[in-house]
């Protein structure tokens, strides 16, 4: 389907206005179909063998059957008549974007990544989004971008080096402002100025957005309008897009991260033609948003302009704050109903958009700091616990104002943000309250 402006504004608005149905809470999975504990690797039988080059990915591919076994072991299918589906899925378009190895001979030493070839990643993904848009689920996009220093090279030619950190390189800030600046120009509009290598960067980000650019028309050739999270979490410190890179001006930093935002979909929409993109912030849920005289929305918004984002969504991690405070069930509890309270004051301030969780990860399987090792899920002597009490009884003091999606985060081996079946009763239990709150399809 061509890319017309018009045709799909209006697709993108009853996306929106499905997302803000009354009472409605939509569930969402992050790659329930691909990597770790949730799926099926490429590389899981014998990585460095040709039939391993050549296996066929038809076992990956979106079946009802996928979701249908885990929901009767745990009695949600016998029970409801019906298999549940997300109305949400996300996946990485590091995945399309990156430079992901040509070959697998260290597959085996990846246990993060799908491991998917580009061609195979587009291929594959593009099955999977059609699979579930037919069912009534809407793509989410998240993508964790390389640092464009690194071109396309894969994270096994870089050997040490975080490639989403910044590089931490002289001329650093520099290099963000021209890219920030001048991301949606074409080359012979740049400055003469620009030194070689903020050419490079330039040149290198406008080829990632091209391949964006690229899978986006091929869901819109399906009828797909996805939810796109470009530049998340920018509010930490671990992405070498975070606002405080740009600029040691507070100020400055936050105008000139908006610049780089707002530059990137004028590139994808005015050069690339691409439509069919929804657009959402979300930053992580920080320290600061806990202080007494926080002003929650100022501090959420910082680095963007809400008007001109259509969905607003929280990545509430509790582990990266637990440093800071005692990692007990009490604070894990605490920095949800944080995002709870975020989430309703978002709400308040913007009725006309969509707000809701864009990754929930609690960890709430892992012993942290201060836990008692003996202790089983759910007793209050260990850190993990449940998300029952706050989200199944209807969010307590904010239930007028819930979120109106939750997507958790579950693309990781032993990442079990996401509740699985068989790992405890705590969280078999968890599952089930899943599916009889959130709404599926």
């Amino acid at each position: 389907m061509k890319q017309s402006p018009a045709i799909w504004q209006a697709r993108r608005q009853d996306l929106l206005a499905r997302m803000q149905q009354p009472g409605a809470s939509w569930l969402g999975f992050t790659e329930p179909t691909l990597c770790g504990r949730a799926g099926v690797r490429l590389h899981e039988k014998d990585p460095t063998s040709e039939e391993a080059e050549q296996e066929s990915t038809s076992d990956l591919i979106f079946t009802k059957a996928e979701y249908a076994a885990e929901q009767v072991a745990l009695g949600i299918a016998q029970a409801s008549g019906k298999i549940h589906l997300p109305r949400l899925v996300q996946y990485d378009l590091a995945h399309v974007v990156e430079g992901l190895p040509e070959t697998r001979a260290r597959a085996s030493e990846d246990r993060q990544h799908s491991f998917l070839h580009r061609q195979q990643a587009v291929e594959v993904l593009i099955e999977h989004l059609v699979a579930y848009h037919q069912e009534g689920a809407v793509p989410v996009l998240v993508w964790h971008a390389f640092h464009p220093l690194h071109g396309d090279k894969s994270i096994y030619e870089m050997p040490g080096v975080d490639p989403f950190a910044a590089t931490k390189a002289e001329g650093e800030r520099e290099l963000l402002e021209a890219l920030a600046k001048h991301i949606h120009l074409p080359p012979a509009a740049w400055p003469a100025s620009l030194t070689d290598e903020q050419q490079e960067v330039l040149h290198t980000m406008q080829a990632k957005l091209q391949r964006i650019a690229d899978f986006s028309n091929a869901l819109a050739e399906e009828g797909i309008t996805a939810v796109f999270r470009p530049y998340h979490e920018a509010n930490g410190h671990w992405f070498w897009w975070a606002i405080d890179c740009f600029s040691d001006t507070p100020a400055e930093a936050a105008e000139l991260f908006w610049k780089l935002w707002k530059n990137t979909r004028t590139y994808l929409e005015e050069t690339c033609g691409v439509y069919n993109l929804v657009y959402a912030w979300s930053p992580n849920i920080a320290g600061s948003w806990f202080k007494e005289d926080a002003d929650l929305v100022s501090l959420y918004a910082r680095g963007i302009h809400p008007d001109e984002v259509e969905i607003l969504g929280i990545d509430c991690y509790s582990n990266n704050l637990s440093a800071k405070k005692e990692a007990l069930l009490s604070h894990r509890r605490e920095v949800l109903m944080k995002g709870l309270e975020v989430i309703a004051s978002l709400r308040r301030a913007f009725p006309d958009k969509p707000v809701g969780f864009t990754e929930l990860g609690l960890r709430y399987h892992e012993l942290l700091k201060d836990d008692e090792p003996s202790a089983t899920m759910g007793q209050p002597t260990r850190g993990g616990g449940t998300l029952n009490e706050p989200f199944f009884k209807r969010f307590s003091k904010f239930a007028n104002y819930a979120p109106q999606f939750t997507i958790f985060w579950r693309n990781e081996p032993h990442s079990l943000e996401f509740p699985l079946a068989g790992i405890s009763p705590e969280m078999e239990e968890e599952v089930r309250g899943l599916y009889t709150y959130f709404e599926t399809v």
